[in-house]
C-alpha cells in the first residue's frame, strides 16, 4: 500500500535474510523484521519489530 501510495519517490524491496547472511551482517540485521530505510545511500533511520502503516507512513513522509 505504502509503495503504490509514494509512487516515484520511494523503491522498497525485500531481503531474505538466511539466504543472504553477509548482507545482513553487513547492516546489523539482528531482529526480524527490521525496515531500513535508505536516504541518498546512507541509512536514514531503521524500525524493528512490527509497525503498522501509520507509522510507516509518517517516518517515510518526514523523510522525503
Amino acid at each position: 500500500d505504502i509503495a503504490g501510495e509514494h509512487g516515484d519517490l520511494i523503491t522498497i524491496g525485500k531481503l531474505d535474510v538466511d539466504a543472504n547472511r553477509d548482507t545482513a551482517v553487513k547492516y546489523g540485521i539482528q531482529a526480524i523484521p527490521t525496515l531500513l530505510i535508505v536516504k541518498n545511500g546512507k541509512e536514514a533511520d531503521r524500525i524493528v519489530g512490527r509497525a503498522d502503516k501509520a507509522v510507516l507512513a509518517s517516518k517515510l513522509d518526514s523523510l522525503l
